[in-house]
């Protein structure tokens, strides 16, 4: 009798072995296509953003970090948009606002839309707060459900908002003598 416990555990085991390298080597398997709408969600952004074909060890590393919950599409985002790569290419503001609803929506801006979003540029809204706006957007949260890809986050990351808490709550905490 222990002699087949054993042997059904060493099947067992073979077969979770195998199951975890399949998932592995192949996420597609799970989540109903996820690493496919994941991998079309970061190649749009290197073609869109850097204008260019992804690099597959780019790619790979950025689809399985979104995969795994290391790194959230708001991340992906801001990689993108504020590598040195994009921002050495200058884009006006006009070109800044097009390649967001190309890269995160994959059309054109709406008339409406683009003159909102130029218009907070022009008026002195910086383009970490325009990036910001697109995350927290309901067409956004719209193609996050209907696509599966999971990890969008909607707000900048702690080490930017901390400067304007320090700057804004610190008089509170510490009054003027």
């Amino acid at each position: 009798m222990a002699k087949k416990i054993i042997s059904y555990s060493r099947y067992f085991l073979v077969v979770a072995l195998v199951g975890a390298l399949v998932l592995t080597l192949f996420p597609g398997t799970l989540g109903g296509g996820q690493a496919e709408n994941i991998q079309s969600f970061v190649t749009r952004f290197y073609v869109q953003c850097l204008n260019r074909q992804p690099d597959s060890n780019g790619l790979n590393e950025w689809v399985s970090r979104l995969m795994n919950g290391s790194k959230t599409g708001a991340d992906v985002a801001e990689g993108f948009v504020f590598s040195k790569e994009f921002l050495s290419h200058g884009h006006s503001d006009e070109e800044f606002v097009n390649i967001l609803y190309r890269a995160f929506f994959n059309r054109e801006p709406d008339a409406n839309g683009y003159n909102a979003w130029l218009g907070r540029l022009k008026g002195g809204m910086s383009r970490e707060k325009v990036l910001d706006g697109f995350l927290k957007s309901k067409e956004l949260q719209h193609y996050v459900q209907i696509t599966g890809l999971r990890h969008m986050r909607a707000q900048l990351p702690l080490l930017r908002v901390l400067p304007l808490l320090i700057r804004h709550h610190l008089p509170v905490i510490i009054p003027a003598a």
